[in-house]
């Protein structure tokens, strides 16, 4: 990317695969790269815009990349829309970075119709960075001509990634009209089929992590109670952002560790519409005995969602992971 600048190009994008250290990358190019070639001086600066609507995301960027040291400004954008060009000029921003740039093609496209273009609009020489592992938008773009500098990042031989996850066949297809409960005749509900086997997997180790993502809150409390009632031997915690759950999604990836790693439970996560792209679990992902994603469409938000999770640098294989096999 540092190349890719100094030759002056305006539009550039970086594809890595999810969880492969793509905001540790800009960290060291903002921070040390681009000041030692001296193309960020000491008064500028590097805007990098993220998510929208995910608090969570924001905070974990936050704390990674914004510090007293750091030549980095973290917003929202939302909050760029609102005022991004006030603070360009304010903090002499040399640069601006988006990041998880992965949604819409043609019309669509958040890439050369939709953020980019309207930024150009206002600004037609600052340089612009997309950075994402599932880059539909980066892709349409580029198929159709717009002026733009994709740098793909290297994948390591100790990455494991979706690709490995369906080279080593350990993504278990589950079909679209899957639901969580198998209803009988009288209408009492029982665990599907893929739970009751996860379930038996997780029970095979000492300690272990267990993630079903449900979209409903009424329906994760009916899991946790299901799951407890037929063994007590898991503990089982809702995490999201309502009333009824245990956990918001900062406070729960923070407990998750000390109760498995240090306390050896078998812990069951139901989560609602949490652990989307940028999520990291860290080195909980050595734990994680299974994930049920039951995203059925939009690939970026299925492949981004409880596979992605799972996907990084570690040598955890004995997993099961149900999720569409085709979107993936």
């Amino acid at each position: 990317m540092a190349i890719s600048l100094q030759n002056g190009n305006k539009n550039i994008a970086l594809l890595a695969p999810m969880q492969s250290g793509k905001t540790g990358s800009i960290k060291q190019l903002c921070n040390i790269i681009l000041p030692e070639i001296n193309y960020l001086k000491s008064n500028e600066s590097v805007m990098f815009l993220t998510s929208i609507r995910d608090k969570d995301l924001y905070e974990q960027n936050l704390r990674a990349l914004e510090n007293d040291f750091s030549n980095i400004i973290v917003i929202k954008v939302d909050e760029f829309r609102k005022r991004g060009m006030i603070e360009v000029e304010r903090n002499n921003v040399k640069l601006i970075i988006r990041d998880e740039d992965q949604y819409g093609c043609g019309t669509e496209s958040t890439f050369d119709r939709g953020f980019f273009e309207n930024v150009r609009k206002l600004n037609n020489t600052i340089p612009l960075i997309s950075v994402s592992a599932t880059p539909y938008d980066v892709i349409d773009a580029n198929n159709k001509g717009y002026e733009l500098d994709v740098i793909s990042g290297i994948r390591s031989k100790n990455y494991f990634g979706i690709t490995e996850m369906l080279s080593d066949k350990l993504i278990i297809n589950i079909d679209s009209n899957y639901q969580h409960f198998i209803v009988s005749e009288d209408k009492y509900k029982f665990l599907s089929n893929e739970i009751k086997d996860c379930l038996l997997h997780l029970n095979k180790f000492k300690n272990g992590l267990g993630i079903i993502r449900t979209s409903k809150t009424s329906e994760a409390v009916e899991l946790k109670n299901q799951i407890k009632s037929n063994n007590n031997a898991f503990d089982t915690v809702v995490i999201g952002c309502s009333k009824e759950c245990d956990f918001g999604i900062k406070e729960g990836l923070r407990t998750l560790p000390r109760l498995i790693k240090n306390q050896n439970k078998k812990v069951v996560v139901i989560v609602i519409n949490a652990l989307t792209a940028g999520k990291d679990l860290k080195s909980l992902k050595n734990f994680v005995r299974f994930v049920i994603e039951t995203r059925k469409r939009q690939l970026a938000n299925c492949a981004q969602g409880l596979p992605g999770r799972v996907c990084g640098y570690h040598s955890n294989r004995d997993i099961k992971i149900y999720a569409n096999e085709s979107i993936l």
